[in-house]
């Protein structure tokens, strides 16, 4: 009786164990397939021609991740935004977000992702971008994905600049409210050749597809040697059980 309570235990943990690796594996291979689904866009919408960034707000069921768009509004000299802890070339420093007003009837932000800056110890090493006339805009289609992790709530000082932790759909809302005005979902990372640019970076998964693919490998791999010694501890247990 205690044998077969044994054989039980053993079979249920070997069951919760393999779904577990199996499920890992299968979300690793989905990953894979998001991250490889997203290089191929990455690589087929730089080689594309800009679109007015309207006929973008016109498809909203369309996903233009990465589409090179231009559009023309009135930069706000004042409000800018900085997420912290950005690291380039082995240094700490800011990514600068300003904000541009839309020419619309309704009045509609977009921010502008204007590249790296070096942290310094003065709190405002920053040129401030004078464009204080309508201006024309060029860059690509970047859209934050998930919530960024926090340990705690991101506090906004009083002020310009502001220093943000995290710039994901939830902080846009909250530069929303902080603006007083909706501001787009999409953020536009401006072109090299545009005024006030700094070191610009391209906001490419960190992971690439190949990895999750090489994970998805490595938990399957996992699934499969459990199955092995689970069998082969089957096996020697019936061969014992039969020699007594």
């Amino acid at each position: 009786m205690i044998a077969i309570r044994k054989n039980i235990y053993f079979g249920l943990l070997y069951c919760i164990i393999f779904t577990l690796l199996l499920n890992l594996g299968c979300w690793q291979y989905t990953r894979y397939q998001q991250k490889q689904d997203n290089e191929t866009r990455y690589a087929a919408y730089m080689t594309r021609d800009a679109i007015d960034l309207n006929g973008v707000l016109s498809h909203k069921k369309t996903d233009f991740l990465y589409q090179p768009v231009h559009f023309s509004g009135c930069l706000d000299e004042t409000a800018e935004y900085w997420l912290d802890n950005q690291m380039c070339n082995h240094q700490v420093g800011y990514r600068v977000f300003s904000v541009v007003y839309l020419n619309s009837t309704e009045k509609e932000a977009v921010l502008i992702d204007r590249g790296w800056h070096e942290r310094k110890k003065n709190i405002n090493p920053i040129k401030k971008l004078m464009l204080s006339k309508e201006h024309l805009f060029e860059g690509i289609l970047w859209r934050p994905q998930g919530a960024a992790f926090l340990l705690k709530q991101d506090q906004w000082r009083p002020g310009w600049p502001k220093i943000i932790q995290s710039i994901d759909q939830k902080a846009i809302k909250k530069i929303a409210n902080d603006l007083q005005c909706p501001v787009l979902p999409w953020i536009v990372i401006l072109n090299q050749d545009q005024p006030g640019v700094l070191i610009r970076q391209l906001p490419r998964p960190p992971m690439t597809a190949q990895k999750h693919l090489g994970y998805a490998i490595q938990w399957f791999l996992m699934a499969l040697v459990l199955t092995i010694l689970m069998a082969f501890f089957y096996i020697k247990k019936r061969r014992g059980s039969h020699v007594s």
